[in-house]
């Protein structure tokens, strides 16, 4: 299960972990992670490549929200290994109804992580001193597989989940608004947009102006 956590933390941007509080309860548990997750967030070809290198079985449910928190509160938290709530619905429901489990940290490599989210997470997750998610994002695992060819590998092509970022602009600023969309168009027609994203997110090259 940690290898798994590991595989998917340096592919999924923002995508949060957290361990369901019953382990496997027979030999064959033990042999199988059982995951329940969001749709997309555990593609087949991660599953896949994950099973080759462990020998271990995924089994995948997929849900929401609401649905990982019902299931969980329905068999006391038995049932799945690993589940993926939003970080919202961490704390919260751990201190109502004591579903999840926390992390050891001594068995996750959280130098994988960017230590800004990390920290964020660490904020958001974090009851009675205790670590109940984890998370990572883009660029962070990318760089580190560039780094480091022959021991960090990306299995899936494309990240597992992307999120909408926004500008918040003054309340009937038609002008403006007109003005940052025309800007968009034009710098993704001429491919500008697409230029500094690989410039920042696939290569190292602005490593040299720090």
């Amino acid at each position: 299960m940690k290898a798994f956590l590991s595989r998917l933390a340096r592919v999924a941007p923002l995508a949060v972990f957290a361990l369901a509080l019953c382990g496997p309860a027979t030999a064959d548990d033990a042999k199988k992670l059982r995951l329940i997750t969001w749709a997309d967030y555990a593609p087949a070809d991660v599953v896949a490549l994950f099973k080759q290198e462990s020998g271990i079985q995924v089994e995948v449910t997929l849900s929401n929200n609401e649905e990982i928190i019902s299931k969980l509160r329905a068999t006391g938290g038995a049932g799945f290994d690993l589940a993926q709530p939003s970080q919202d619905r961490i704390t919260g429901v751990q201190r109502d109804f004591g579903i999840y489990k926390p992390f050891d940290e001594s068995k996750v490599k959280l130098d994988q992580f960017r230590p800004e989210i990390l920290a964020i997470t660490r904020t958001n997750t974090t009851l009675d001193g205790k670590l109940y998610g984890a998370v990572a994002d883009s660029p962070r695992p990318e760089l580190i597989a560039k780094l480091y060819p022959d021991n960090v590998i990306l299995p899936a092509a494309t990240a597992l989940a992307t999120f909408p970022a926004a500008f918040a602009v003054r309340r009937g600023d038609t002008d403006f608004i007109d003005y940052l969309n025309a800007w968009i168009e034009a710098r993704t027609v001429n491919k500008w947009l697409e230029s500094r994203r690989n410039y920042w997110f696939k290569t190292t090259d602005w490593e040299k102006k720090l």
